[in-house]
């Protein structure tokens, strides 16, 4: 089974630099609602311009009202890896929100651009933060940086054994964050979050279930800082390495996607 990428960030990006004040993640836990939708081919620009003429406003409302923090919208490019018969989709919209519920019940009392003719909502989650592993960068100041250096993001779908996920979460605290951390803050990599889920509040009937989803940007090499230094021992590819080896094998990966961020329907 293929390890983790997030906790790989280390070895595939070269990552050795260290200083006495590691960066420090973004404020949590918070809260996110992600709706997945399936939009077909003939339907993408007018579901595209119906969420700028439509959705847009209603979240930055949302967002005054104090129900909404963020929203950012991905768009599938390419699938890497799906397990066999998982139903297609190709949009993500993800909000932080201040109250799952309350956010849930306000899209109800509205029809969305998702419940057009061609366009299938496959399902809706509520997700929390991990702890010292959330470094999303969901800023103003974060998406110019993602659009003008060209960030390439990826989208990791996992299904961890239930019986190993705490302490599966617990060494990404400990251990995953903060070099993934180091990375970022020296300019290696992006951004990264770790994403749990909390609750499935609906599923279309074939999709396949998670618990877990990582959000990962990264530079093209031609951005990418070159680093130098010391990676402390305790949060080196060795110490995660002894640390997640009693869980082994511990995880699946429904599916992995390539997605781009469409920063013109993004909320901050």
């Amino acid at each position: 089974m293929r390890k983790i990428n997030l906790a790989l960030t280390l070895m595939c990006f070269h990552i050795a630099a260290y200083s006495q004040t590691l960066p420090y993640p973004e404020e949590g836990p918070a809260v996110f609602v992600w709706r997945i939708i399936s939009v077909g081919a003939a339907q993408r620009a007018g579901f595209v311009a119906c969420v700028a003429k439509n959705d847009l406003p209603f979240w930055r409302d949302l967002k005054k009202k104090g129900l909404l923090a963020k929203v950012s919208v991905f768009e599938t490019t390419s699938v890497e890896s799906s397990k066999p018969e998982v139903p297609a989709w190709n949009f993500v919209i993800s909000s932080e929100v201040a109250n799952a519920d309350s956010f849930l019940q306000a899209l109800e009392k509205r029809k969305g651009c998702e419940s057009a003719p061609g366009i299938e909502l496959r399902r809706i989650e509520t997700l929390k933060t991990t702890p010292n592993a959330h470094y999303g960068r969901e800023t103003v100041e974060g998406d110019h940086i993602a659009r003008e250096k060209q960030v390439e993001f990826r989208i990791e779908y996992i299904a961890v054994d239930p019986a190993k996920l705490d302490p599966w979460n617990e060494v990404y605290s400990t251990i995953g964050g903060p070099a993934v951390g180091l990375a970022i803050r020296d300019g290696a990599y992006f951004s990264a979050a770790v994403l749990l889920t909390v609750k499935v509040n609906y599923s279309q009937p074939g999709m396949p279930d998670w618990n877990t989803i990582h959000v990962l940007g990264g530079f093209p090499e031609s951005a990418r800082n070159a680093v130098t230094g010391l990676v402390p021992p305790e949060i080196s590819p060795a110490a995660y390495a002894a640390a997640i080896a009693p869980l082994n094998p511990f995880a699946t990966f429904p599916r992995e996607d390539h997605v781009r961020q469409l920063f013109e329907l993004a909320v901050r």
